[in-house]
């Protein structure tokens, strides 16, 4: 965690637009109530200290703190319901990022595990499963490489 704030704070102080706003309690708990399950506790301290994650042009989904159900493009709950439409989504994940509607970062509550989706894949006919790749073992891993790569926007994150 004190890495995180640290790079966050490092990166306010660069030429990189940092956005976030953190929401209360009840909100969190309202949007787990809305999806039947508990946040993994990384996820959980993320919502309650950022609530969601504009970094340059990177969009980490949470929640925002005017509605759980706002449409916007920083919806956890929002992205999480397009994306059960349109591939079946298990309902141990949530989406985290969506990159243009082709790759997306899936969180999985139950482990805390980070998965990456290749929806182009999907399209093709593979299977659902096929498309799913462990990119993280921890969210923090992945909240701590999208800011190093805002950092170092050169490097391969």
């Amino acid at each position: 965690m004190k890495k995180i704030i640290s790079l966050l704070n490092a990166l306010k102080t660069e030429k990189v637009t940092v956005t976030f706003a953190p929401v209360n309690p009840m909100m969190i708990k309202q949007a787990q109530n809305f999806f039947g399950f508990t946040f993994c506790s990384e996820y959980h301290w993320f919502l309650q200290t950022l609530g969601y994650l504009k970094v340059g042009r990177t969009k980490i989904c949470g929640i925002d703190r005017t509605s759980i159900f706002a449409s916007n493009c920083h919806s956890c709950i929002w992205e999480t319901l397009k994306f059960r439409r349109c591939y079946s989504l298990s309902s141990q994940f949530t989406v985290i990022e969506n990159c243009n509607n082709q790759w997306y970062f899936l969180l999985n509550h139950h482990n805390g595990k980070l998965y990456g989706f290749d929806a182009l894949e999907t399209r093709q006919g593979y299977l659902y499963q096929t498309a799913l790749a462990v990119e993280h073992h921890h969210f923090f891993d992945y909240l701590v490489a999208v800011l190093e790569n805002a950092q170092n926007p050169s490097s391969t994150g």
